[in-house]
């Protein structure tokens, strides 16, 4: 998947093979977050007749990428993102590059990329300092803490989704 898609995933646990054949199983109690990167899937079919046929889904994103290439805004926004740990700043920084390439708020409820309450929600806490700390946009308290705050995670998530919409829509 790519530009951090979501899917569910139910995990009871992990099972290691390693290479004399014993199994390590890990097994995680308490909610966590469980990020998975691979690459390119392949498939080998084993034919009656003893024939291997090797499949491969195409993949877009070449074509996504040379075509994203081409639009300085999106360079920007991939830039942006390429950050291991994004503050809320870099966070609402992004934000904005996408709202703006998208064509502004009202393309991407339209879109129903997000809900004007949860780019609200979001622009408040990034801005307050109760809700995002020392990592807020602003140095002091401007407005009252929002009632509903984003975590820091959940503004990830928003700004990725409309992210990978976003780049989605160019890409085509």
């Amino acid at each position: 998947m790519l530009l951090q898609s979501e899917a569910s995933l139910g995990v009871g646990s992990l099972v290691e093979v390693t290479p004399s054949g014993t199994r390590n199983i890990f097994v995680e109690l308490e909610p966590a977050v469980l990020r998975i990167t691979g690459g390119m899937v392949s498939m080998q079919v084993i034919h009656a007749d003893g024939s291997i046929e090797e499949r491969r889904p195409s993949d877009p994103a070449p074509a996504w990428l040379a075509n994203l290439l081409e639009a300085p805004e999106a360079v920007r926004a991939l830039r942006l993102r390429d950050k291991g740990q994004l503050s809320w700043t870099d966070l609402y920084r992004l934000f904005e590059v996408i709202v703006d390439g998208a064509g502004g708020a009202d393309v991407i409820v339209t879109e129903g990329w997000a809900s004007r309450t949860q780019m609200r929600r979001f622009k408040h806490s990034a801005n307050n300092v109760s809700v995002a700390g020392d990592e807020a946009r602003h140095g002091v308290e401007s407005a009252t803490p929002p009632v509903d705050a984003m975590s820091i995670s959940e503004a990830k998530s928003l700004v990725d989704i409309l992210l990978a919409r976003w780049l989605g829509k160019l890409a085509v």
